[in-house]
């Protein structure tokens, strides 16, 4: 396939500094290059990440630019990731976003009160098992509404289409297995 003129990339990447990943950022990086990832996005549960330094230490600029970013991980209206950011190492998580006793407006604009001017991306909306917004605020996506509406807010600049975690999203109509617990 020619990629001529096109960039591979990846807009949600656990690494180190998430609880649910292992790798550390030299292994990771390392591996999306052998992938030939160009553009990953470091998404980090709750901390501001950045395989940057992993790329210069390993030598493989020419084929890869991280993006620092973060996955604004709440418990009760859903999962958001958001790039380019600002990291501040004299702050929990590297200046990670605050989003505890915020409505989703709220931390929409804490998140875009960072100095990285950030892409705000709603993950896995429909989620029920791993934070959806879209789950969590009943939104109809044929009115465009919630009935939360002092909840609800549109102020998001993407939608994460394709998640690679198969545990907790929806089955597909052929599929029933894929939301089944492995016994």
């Amino acid at each position: 396939v020619d990629t001529k003129g096109w960039m591979s990339t990846d807009t949600h990447v656990h690494a180190q500094l998430s609880a649910d990943s292992p790798d550390l950022y030299p292994f990771k990086v390392s591996a999306m290059v052998v992938e030939g990832l160009e553009l990953p996005v470091s998404t980090d549960h709750e901390a501001i990440g950045d395989f940057n330094p992993a790329i210069q230490e390993l030598e493989v600029g020419d084929w890869i630019k991280g993006i620092i970013g973060s996955e604004v991980t709440t418990f009760n209206y859903g999962h958001f990731n958001a790039w380019p950011l600002a990291q501040d190492f004299d702050k929990p998580g590297n200046g990670r976003i605050d989003w505890f006793y915020k409505r989703p407006g709220e931390t929409f604009a804490a998140i875009r009160a960072n100095a990285g001017e950030p892409f705000v991306q709603v993950n896995h909306p429909r989620s029920s098992g791993i934070g959806g917004y879209f789950s969590a605020m009943d939104y109809d996506r044929e009115s465009g509404t919630s009935p939360r509406k002092n909840d609800f807010s549109l102020d998001w600049d993407g939608i994460e289409v394709a998640n690679g975690c198969l545990l907790f999203t929806s089955p597909s109509p052929r599929d029933s297995s894929a939301a089944r617990m492995p016994s």
